[in-house]
């Protein structure tokens, strides 16, 4: 079964000129999508005989590995980075960046990420005493 229907040809007497070339390219549409699952054949209004990706038909399998810039990932927050906190495998999500000791919680349950300056904050060093300013 042909892919491409050309709604149109060439006989033996006829001649070929870009003119003519281009108006079969142009009319030509797609008589098989390919799969259905992926790929569909538009069959209705101006874009009738094209083909498009479905809704939903892309998935991690059609995205070659390393193919995702980080321009398009989605926007996130100033001070935030993108990890998982929650103890178990999960998608990443918005994580704390902490600039400073004031945003520093003292319990096991602070999931932020403080920045070095943040870290050096919590420390006082005179002469050779470290004090922690906790």
């Amino acid at each position: 079964m042909a892919i491409i229907n050309t709604n149109g040809g060439f006989g033996t007497s006829d001649t070929v000129n870009s003119t003519n070339l281009n108006a079969v390219a142009d009319a030509a549409t797609f008589d098989d999508p390919v799969d259905e699952t992926t790929l569909e054949l538009i069959t209705t209004g101006g874009d009738s005989g094209k083909l498009r990706v479905k809704a939903g038909g892309v998935d991690t399998n059609q995205i070659a590995g390393s193919a995702v810039t980080k321009a398009k990932i989605e926007d996130v927050d100033n001070m935030k980075v993108l990890g998982n906190t929650s103890g178990s495998a999960t998608a990443p999500q918005e994580v704390d960046v902490i600039d400073s000791t004031s945003g520093i919680n003292n319990n096991n349950n602070d999931t932020s990420i403080p920045t070095s300056a943040a870290v050096l904050g919590l420390f006082t060093l005179s002469g050779s005493d470290l004090t922690i300013n906790i």
